[in-house]
């Protein structure tokens, strides 16, 4: 394994998602208010999303959508088909997950980025769209509970794996979304924070919600759980046209495109519980 830039590293621990929590989830949808659409706008309801529409399906007035547990997950305004002003995004636990404005449909100004526990994780400040500064926020993330010095026998397969295989490069996303051409059919090991399914067999992933990537051959029952920091281990396909709506990136982009090899759910945010088991291993193989 070769390593293009330092940073944490992730772990998979894949759990089970409960019928009655999803059923839960869609009584709670059913249940919320219903939007108040301006003007001769009328009221869209989705899956887990509401919005309101003139004309031809333009998004024009409020939008809300729920987490499938039926917390809310995030609300704010379109104008004309285009994100305007504040929007906020919570946490499946209510605490906010990400905070800012829009202008003309591009990220305007500061956002805020916060973490599960609710201290903040990440300042981005934006001018029309393009990230201007950003700032990481200082202090130790929430540590998950676990044993001391405990390194599941999965982790030490996972590492011994692919961090040893030279054919596998240890990268970031923003360095893979640069020209992910350039890395064509190389294997990659990307920390990033798993959001959703897009499709049957294919997911999202996001780094620090300023860069995705899309997998694509993902294995049934991969992902049944909430979100949460992945170590993604994928072969560079290319650029893929991504149709993410609410409430992650609010419209179509084009993507890094991964097709999927495996994956390691960490047990603390930023995966520091993965990079201090790698850095022991190393030291264990150099013995």
């Amino acid at each position: 394994m070769r390593i293009a830039s330092g940073f944490v590293v992730s772990a998979l621990l894949v759990s089970t998602a409960a019928p009655a929590l999803v059923m839960k989830g869609i009584a709670a949808e059913e249940a919320a208010p219903k939007l108040q659409c301006p003007g001769t706008t009328v009221l869209v309801r989705r899956v887990r999303e509401q919005w309101c529409e003139k004309g031809a399906s333009v998004r024009h007035g409020p939008f809300v959508s729920w987490h499938t547990d039926g917390t809310k997950a995030m609300e704010g305004e379109y104008r004309d088909g285009q994100l305007t002003g504040h929007w906020v995004a919570w946490h499946r636990n209510g605490q906010k997950s990400r905070e800012g404005d829009y202008r003309d449909g591009k990220e305007q100004g500061q956002w805020t980025f916060w973490r599960e526990d609710g201290t903040k994780e990440l300042e981005v400040t934006f001018r029309d769209g393009v990230e201007v500064a950003r700032q990481e926020m200082t202090g130790s993330p929430t540590r998950l509970p676990s044993s001391p010095g405990d390194k599941p026998k999965e982790l030490i397969a996972f590492l011994d794996k692919y961090f040893v295989y030279p054919d596998y490069e240890w990268l970031f996303c923003s360095y893979l979304a640069t020209n992910p051409f350039a890395l064509e059919g190389k294997g990659v090991i990307v920390p990033l924070r798993f959001e959703q399914m897009l499709e049957r067999d294919k997911g999202l992933f996001l780094e620090n919600r300023t860069c995705g990537v899309v997998a694509s051959a993902i294995p049934a029952r991969t992902f049944l759980t909430q979100p949460g920091p992945v170590m993604l281990v994928g072969r560079v396909v290319g650029n893929i046209e991504a149709p993410v709506g609410p409430p992650l990136f609010f419209g179509s982009r084009l993507m890094p495109h991964v097709k999927f090899v495996a994956v390691y759910r960490c047990r603390e945010e930023r995966c520091t519980d993965v990079t201090r088991a790698m850095g022991e291993r190393v030291r264990e193989k150099s013995r």
